[in-house]
């Protein structure tokens, strides 16, 4: 699958909303959005993610009452929004005026990424808040991931002294200008081995190329790795220091099947950002192999992503989640 295929409506919905003021997250700077995420702990409202997947889902954003205000369409191809909630003061106001915004195009929509701390503010005013732990975030404590000491992590200390001893010649190198070409030639090694249809939320490769873009421009705000067996680059993986308190890790692939390779990477990297207390590793969105594998490094808590469904049927009906 290389992107979701947008529908003439989709694409004119957007359009009007340009005219009221949405602009391309291209076209607004990362260092105008960074203070936005002093505050933000789910991945999917990091700049980098929106700035990476923009084009998938013809990602938009707007301040209103000084809230970063994001819309897009999601796979299925429902209208969303989100709130990143800057002033709190003025959170329900912005929902509010969102709500007038969509309800105009007469389609259902959904309100997105709503934090947990903020769901009693929604249940107050009238709102049924839905999740899916499919969709939520494992956080792990940054000091905790790195420790392999003691019987809670023998299972991490087996798993990076069993790969290190069945790959003597493996070593660690910390991302740079000088060779991060070699993330690509990982990331067409994975492609060779997997059909297009199994990226179903678009081309992660081409996803990846529009990250590689930020991280080339703003090296400062990302730790990257690369793993080699030998002279052979066979896994790497890109963070984003979202703040002071979190660490996302964005992306990661490995060329090779080997026990132990992710978390010898993400070990390494991990170490590279010993200062901000907790690394945010993404959801697992409900596959079994992707979430087994997250659950066994014990995250310290999931970062649950609350949502809100608007139907377009009635008029009078606009908020039916409303109790």
């Amino acid at each position: 699958m290389q992107s979701p295929v947008r529908v003439p409506e989709e694409t004119h919905i957007i359009l009007q909303l340009e005219e009221l003021g949405f602009v391309k997250i291209s076209d607004f700077p990362m260092e105008d959005f960074v203070p936005f995420q002093r505050g933000i702990a789910i991945s999917d409202l990091s700049y980098s993610l929106l700035y990476a997947w923009e084009t998938d889902y013809l990602y938009r954003i707007r301040i209103i009452n000084g809230n970063p205000v994001i819309v897009g369409f999601d796979v299925p191809g429902t209208l969303f929004f989100s709130v990143i909630p800057v002033h709190a003061g003025t959170l329900m106001q912005t929902v509010e005026e969102m709500i007038g915004i969509l309800s105009a195009f007469g389609v259902d929509f959904l309100m997105k990424y709503i934090a947990a701390e903020d769901v009693p503010l929604f249940e107050e005013k009238g709102f049924r808040v839905e999740y899916s732990a499919d969709f939520s975030d494992y956080v792990y404590d940054a000091a905790e991931f790195v420790n392999l000491n003691g019987k809670k992590n023998s299972s991490k200390r087996h798993e990076y002294n069993r790969f290190v001893h069945q790959n003597p010649d493996c070593r660690y190198a910390d991302m740079t200008p000088e060779n991060d070409e070699d993330t690509k030639k990982i990331f067409d090694k994975w492609c060779a081995e997997h059909s297009c249809a199994e990226c179903i939320w678009g081309c992660e490769r081409n996803a990846y190329l529009r990250l590689l873009e930020l991280v080339r421009r703003y090296p400062a705000h990302y730790c990257g790795g690369i793993v080699y067996l030998g002279n052979e680059p066979v896994s790497f993986g890109i963070a984003e220091r979202i703040n002071d308190r979190c660490v996302c890790y964005h992306v990661q692939k490995n060329a090779v099947p080997a026990g132990g390779l992710t978390y010898f990477l993400h070990y390494h990297m991990a170490l590279r950002h010993t200062d901000i207390p907790l690394i945010n590793w993404g959801e697992d969105m409900g596959l079994e192999g992707l979430r087994a594998n997250k659950q066994k490094y014990h995250p310290s808590h999931m970062e649950v992503k609350y949502e809100i469904r608007f139907h377009a049927e009635n008029p009078e009906e606009r908020r039916l989640t409303v109790r």
